[in-house]
């Protein structure tokens, strides 16, 4: 059985809870990674990428964030300014994630543009 921590009568460990972490450089969004679960675990991913010393892609950044289990395969999106990877090919036409890239605390996955957990690194 996989303990559950309860704060303020609800699971931490729910898998319902959107997470959003933007990274920022010179006044620009670079990298946004968004899930749909786990999105409590948005600091960890951050310290995880401060950690990094190799470049970061969308691919190294999509291979940190499931490692440390924010989001999976079927619901973590990672994109810079031209690139996203996602497992459905489809979300590549979603102009939200687009249109508001620049924006580090949108969350695109939807149109209220709210997470549970949003974390923004500035380079």
């Amino acid at each position: 059985m996989i303990p559950v921590e309860i704060v303020d009568g609800a699971s931490v460990n729910s898998m319902g809870t959107q997470g959003l972490v933007s990274i920022v450089k010179n006044r620009e969004v670079i990298f946004k990674i968004v899930t749909g679960t786990d999105g409590y675990l948005s600091k960890s991913l951050v310290e995880c990428i401060k950690q990094t010393e190799k470049p970061l892609t969308v691919e190294l950044l999509y291979d940190l964030a499931l490692k440390i289990g924010f989001g999976y395969q079927d619901n973590l999106v990672v994109m810079d300014r031209n690139t996203i990877k996602f497992a459905d090919d489809d979300i590549s036409n979603d102009s939200l994630y687009r249109t508001t890239f620049q924006d580090p605390n949108f969350n695109p996955r939807w149109r209220y543009g709210t997470a549970d957990y949003v974390e923004i690194l500035y380079l």
